[in-house]
């Protein structure tokens, strides 16, 4: 009898890994049609098909106008998350209804904020840079669901005003890439030994806010079109729009993939790409094996 479950047991995880399988080439086949997020104030935009249909989304707290959302990030699990411009707050936000719920972040603080996520063994992290007024850059990890500090390092970067605008994780490794909001250089942090992060080169564009994402193997940079103005210490955000491709994290160079025109408002603007199917389905996996060994 013994033997038998084993027999069943093993056909039902191949069944399970064969659908898995068509997962992951159907996600492969569909990269070429990201669904991007992002946000400008209290509103969040979802955009497909390389900016041709774009819907906006009202985002609320507790019933009322949500805060300024400047930062956003997909976790492994595909949770949305924002982070506000003001104190650094950090919601979960619901991307169908726009509804924003607390987390048990504390306040990152700061002028402004940009982070990413990490799955070290069994414990999701929460990697973070948040820039204070005068330019100073600080790096923390923590515990993304308790909000322990797990490591942190004070002025990884110093007078580089407005800071980190955009980062992204590639979902494995020890390195964290961000650019720098002054020179509009990709840089890359080494995770297992945090200094400041090394320059790897410039994007050959400017922006006026920008926020970063990864997606099957691919760092992805959306901006709001315009320039820092390092003499009145002012963003210009123009009239443009937003633009959005990928990095070159060799080089730092910067490829346009489409644009999208809507009309700029309001303060912040953060940006995401719903994280590669294959890292969903390998979580996936990874569970079922976990359940296996505890039966």
């Amino acid at each position: 009898a013994w033997a038998r479950a084993q027999c069943k047991e093993e056909r039902e995880m191949n069944r399970v890994i064969a659908a898995i399988g068509l997962v992951l080439v159907a996600g492969s086949a569909a990269s070429a049609q990201l669904t991007h997020y992002f946000t400008q104030g209290d509103r969040l935009f979802v955009t497909s098909n390389n900016g041709v249909t774009v819907t906006q989304i009202n985002m609320t707290l507790n019933g009322s106008t949500a805060p300024t959302i400047s930062s956003l990030a997909f976790d492994p699990m595909g949770n949305l998350w924002g982070g506000t411009t003001a104190g650094g707050n950090l919601y979960r936000i619901n991307t169908t209804t726009g509804a924003l719920t607390s987390t048990a972040i504390p306040a990152l603080g700061g002028q402004t904020n940009t982070f990413d996520f990490r799955m070290n063994g069994s414990v999701l992290e929460l990697l973070t840079f948040t820039t204070f007024t005068g330019g100073r850059t600080d790096f923390q990890i923590r515990n993304a669901n308790t909000g322990a500090v797990i490591s942190a390092a004070t002025t990884v970067l110093t007078g580089v005003n407005p800071g980190i605008p955009a980062s992204a994780y590639p979902g494995s490794g020890n390195t964290m890439y961000a650019l720098d909001g002054l020179s509009y250089n990709l840089r890359a942090l080494n995770l297992s030994a945090i200094s400041t992060p090394t320059v790897i080169g410039n994007t050959g564009i400017t922006w006026s806010q920008a926020g970063g994402a990864w997606h099957n193997g691919q760092m992805w940079l959306g901006t709001r079109i315009g320039a820092y103005n390092t003499s009145t210490g002012q963003q210009n955000h123009g009239t443009s729009g937003f633009r959005f491709g990928t990095i070159n994290t060799t080089t730092g160079a910067f490829t346009q993939v489409f644009t999208v025109s809507e009309r700029p408002f309001g303060g912040g603007f953060g940006y995401a790409v719903i994280p590669t199917p294959a890292s969903a389905a390998l979580l996936g996996l990874a569970g079922i094996a976990a359940a296996r060994r505890r039966r």
